[in-house]
This record gives C-alpha cells, structure tokens and sequence, in this order.
C-alpha cells in the first residue's frame, strides 16, 4: 500500500462530516444508541452467541482473504501488533492471532468480549488480550495505547460513527489503519422482507456507507486506498433462534410493536423448512486503508 499525507485539508471536509453527522441522524440504530450506550451493549449481548456463528461460517473466506491482502500490502506482518476495534468474538482477532505478534481487542459487549476469550483459550493462543469497553470511553494515553499499534484495525462496528471515532483510530497508530464497512447497503433477504411488511422503509446501511469516512480522511489530507470485496453467506437457524433475533433488531431499531412480533412468528414459520429458517445475506465491503502520519501545524 502506498499512501502519503496531504499537508492542508480540503474545502469538502465540513460537507462530508455534515453529510455523515446527518446519516446517523436519520439512522434508527443511531438514534437509539444515541439515547442509551446501555441499550446498545444488551442489544449486542443479544446477539452475540448467532453473530459469532454467522461471522465464523467455514464456506465463507472473505475474512482470509482481507487478512492476505493486509499481507500482501505489507501493512501486517509477523511481527505486528494489532488493535482491533469493536472485535466482537474475533472474526478478525482469532486469524490475525496465527499470524502476528499480538493483537488486542476491544469491545462493549460483554458477551461478545466472553466468546473470544474462550474461543482464544481453546485455541491456545497466548497473544489475545481483550477489553470490555465502549471505544469511544477508552483513554489511549493513559492506558498506555497511544501510537502504540502496528496496525489499528475495525470492522463492520458501529464504534466508529462519526469523525471522533474515525480519528481516534490515528491517534492509536504509528503505522497504519484500516477501516472495514459497507460500500452501498447490505442486504439480509430476511430483514428486507420484514422491513417491507411492517412498513419500516428506512436504509439503515446508508449510514455506515464507506464513502463517508472515506471522503473525511481524503478532506484531512490523507491519501487512502479502497478496495473492495463482496461477502455473501447462508444462514441455517432453527425457528426459535431466527424469531429472537429478527425481534430483536427490530425493536431496538425502534419497531417494538405487538403487531411486529407476530408478523415476525408468522414469517418465520412460513419461511422455515422442518423447524430450520434460512436467511441469505450479501454485501459489498469497503476495506479502507491508510498510513498515520503525525500532521504538521
């Protein structure tokens, strides 16, 4: 990867930070975290035992492929120290641990930050330390992380929302960082088609698009690459499960209706084939990469 650092910031930078602050306004999963950081974290404690699975499904290898392309630009290597903002239960964190120095996760759920200690554990990878905390709480001085990594790394996370979190990730740097998020909207035919059903219109993908911190770095006077990757996968669940976690993200998302529920019950077993729903779900990934420098004044 060859980038290299602007000195003044462009004019467009107060556009986009707007156009960006403006998104998450709009975004229902923004608006309720913005109202209770608490609700956020039990939403993703939630979750956290199917996202693991759906994250970890062995006839997907977007995950390896990224990791060998951060390999192939030499922005990882061997003797690399990663930080992995908003690692979950370690879609990144297990594989970067087989083949870097260290990597250190942080992460709000407690549930998701339990499943990859134990998942690290069983693999008996000793270079794993994990923290439960929301990023935007961490204090990278005083806890000893700041330009402390090789590479600061964060996908798919809604820890990087806004151009604060965006540029805390340099702060963490004294190489590089990569940030991974949608490019256009993600589609799970499951979510759709509930979204339809119950009236709830709203795209909440656009929020997390990558064009926004893409356009925020280049304003800053960064000279990122994008890559792009597609990601599909099949998820197989049984009914019970399928229900939970449609109802889930659809209350948190502001859709707690009675009525909802029951939709969600009849379209889940409608869907589902001897007790076992399926839900296909694609995306096209913005792997957004870029070098910390230290910016002169």
């Amino acid at each position: 990867m060859k980038c290299s650092h602007r000195q003044e910031p462009e004019p467009e930078l107060d556009y986009w930070q707007h156009a960006w602050k403006q998104a998450m306004t709009d975004c229902s999963y923004a608006k309720q975290k913005g109202k209770n950081d608490q609700d956020a974290t039990a939403f993703w404690d939630k979750l956290a035992a199917g996202y693991d699975r759906r994250t970890n499904d062995p006839h997907n290898d977007t995950v390896d492929r990224i990791i060998s392309w951060l390999e192939r630009e030499k922005i990882i290597g061997l003797q690399s120290d990663i930080l992995d903002v908003g690692c979950g239960t370690g879609a990144y964190a297990i594989p970067f641990a087989r083949r870097v120095r260290s990597v250190t996760g942080i992460d709000g759920s407690p549930n998701m930050v339990a499943i990859l200690k134990n998942k690290a554990t069983h693999a008996q990878l000793e270079n794993i330390r994990v923290m439960c905390r929301l990023w935007e709480a961490v204090d990278l001085k005083k806890e000893g992380l700041d330009h402390a990594f090789d590479l600061v790394f964060a996908s798919l996370t809604p820890a990087v929302w806004n151009t604060e979190t965006l540029m805390k990730l340099n702060q963490a740097s004294k190489n590089a960082c990569c940030l991974i998020s949608w490019a256009g909207s993600p589609h799970s035919r499951a979510r759709f088609e509930l979204g339809r059903m119950v009236e709830k219109h709203e795209n909440n993908g656009r929020a997390w698009d990558i064009i926004y911190p893409f356009n925020i770095l280049y304003g800053s006077g960064y000279y990122p690459t994008l890559t792009y990757f597609d990601w599909r996968s099949t998820h197989r669940v049984s009914t019970r499960e399928a229900i939970q976690n449609l109802t889930t993200y659809f209350s948190f998302h502001g859709t707690d209706d009675p009525a909802v529920a029951d939709t969600i019950v009849r379209y889940v077993n409608k869907n589902a084939v001897d007790g076992t729903f399926i839900d296909e779900t694609r995306m096209r990934l913005g792997v957004l990469a870029w070098h910390h420098r230290a910016r002169s004044h």
